[in-house]
């Protein structure tokens, strides 16, 4: 939640978790939400991340929650009915980035409820890691899974938070791109409120 305080305007946890209650999970376990079964998996991200992989009456979803490359996702996402995969990094399908580098320094240095914070630890994340899957990661990390349905969601350029334009250009590409390096599913790109059948 700091993490998130960081990077929007507003640098306040204040009010962040009234009314919620919250279980942490750490690290790969397996565990059962009435008839749903649930893991969870290690993610690599510039804060810890972990991956949920849900099964009810036979169906797989898997949320690969925000992440970069890792050899994990691939096995604990195969061929699963439905992924949720962290697209963020779409928008360079048409044009490479011209810078992508993250300046933790600077990032460090923003204050939360009038304090800074450096994150430690086993959970704290990795902020060397790149933040999101890059482009071509996206495509082959995809194909790999090879999911019946992929949605690519956290539709941003990831630097600045400027909205995808979600052009009919950009989703060609991504489709064409996803296809021709092997994946079969049907592709979608979220929206809020989208809804999907399993």
């Amino acid at each position: 939640i700091v993490y998130r305080a960081m990077l929007f305007s507003s640098h306040t946890v204040k009010g962040a978790l009234n009314g919620v209650n919250v279980t942490e999970i750490k690290g790969a376990r397996k565990f059962n939400l009435g008839d749903i079964s649930v893991e969870s998996e290690e993610m690599v991200h510039t804060m810890y991340d972990l991956a949920y992989k849900f099964v009810i009456d036979g169906k797989t979803i898997v949320i690969t929650g925000d992440s970069s490359y890792n050899e994990r996702i691939i096995g604990f996402a195969k061929n699963a009915d439905m992924v949720v995969f962290d697209g963020s990094f779409i928008i360079y399908a048409l044009k490479p980035p011209e810078n992508s580098a993250f300046d933790l320094d600077t990032f460090l240095k923003v204050k939360v409820d009038g304090k800074t914070y450096k994150p430690s630890g086993p959970y704290a994340g990795n902020f060397a890691a790149e933040s999101h899957f890059k482009y071509e990661d996206i495509i082959k990390v995809s194909s790999q899974i090879n999911s019946k349905k992929l949605i690519l969601t956290h539709l941003y350029d990831g630097r600045g938070g400027k909205p995808d334009p979600q052009t009919d250009e950009l989703k060609n590409k991504v489709v064409s791109d996803l296809k021709n390096a092997g994946f079969t599913g049907e592709v979608f790109f979220a929206v809020d409120g989208m809804e999907v059948g399993i």
